[in-house]
């Protein structure tokens, strides 16, 4: 995976050392070492509205942390009221039980799982362009999440992914916007609610709304 930007017959011209430095593998980049900043200003694809000696100060470095844990309190807690349903899987799991997963726990155990990853990427405290890349594949169902009509969902996904590191800050804005939308307002689409329902067989639309389960 380093070889496109570490070897020159590749295209690479980043030294190994720096790689695995701005790889994380040994911590942050910044004067907090470990538990420092997630890349330096100049190549960071987040925070980039904010100057230079804000990104740098430890009151940010602290805010981020912070913002990362209030959110996913929020998220996890009042928003999905999920610590109901983490208890009660809990007495499944020491009863030695298997829960019958129904379509509502799924998409209440990915919606969970993929806003409250997104808390935290959205205040991240640095981050590289390859960082995208852990969360592109959700972009475009979170978008669709805000009940936006489809062409419209797409031109927006379009325009955010990928990050132009010469003007990130439209990639980063737009994901804070729709983040803190769907964890406040909540998503007029949810996920796996599937659109043109009635184009399917009637048992098919009913093992897709979740009402029957598959022989």
């Amino acid at each position: 995976m380093a070889a496109p930007f570490v070897l020159p017959s590749w295209g690479g011209k980043t030294p190994f050392w720096t790689y695995i430095q701005m790889a994380k593998f040994l911590g942050g980049d910044g004067k907090g070492g470990s538990q420092g900043w997630g890349a330096y200003y100049k190549f960071s694809i987040y925070w980039r509205f904010l100057d230079e000696k804000t990104y740098y100060s430890d009151e940010f470095l602290l805010y981020t942390k912070y913002a990362i844990v209030v959110l996913n309190i929020w998220h996890f807690f009042v928003k999905k009221n999920a610590l109901r349903t983490c208890l009660a899987n809990l007495v499944y799991v020491r009863e030695g039980l298997t829960k019958p997963w129904s379509h509502r726990d799924v998409k209440f155990c990915v919606e969970t799982i993929w806003l409250g990853f997104m808390c935290g990427v959205i205040m991240c405290p640095g981050g590289h362009t390859q960082f995208q890349f852990w969360y592109t594949y959700m972009l475009p169902i979170l978008i669709h999440m805000v009940g936006l009509p489809s062409f419209v969902s797409l031109f927006l996904f379009q325009l955010i992914f990928a990050a132009d590191h010469s003007r990130p800050n439209i990639h980063h804005l737009f994901l804070m916007a729709l983040t803190l939308w769907l964890i406040t307002v909540g998503p007029r689409r949810h996920l796996f609610n599937t659109g043109g329902m009635s184009a399917y067989p009637s048992r098919g639309r009913k093992y897709l709304a979740g009402d029957q389960k598959p022989e």
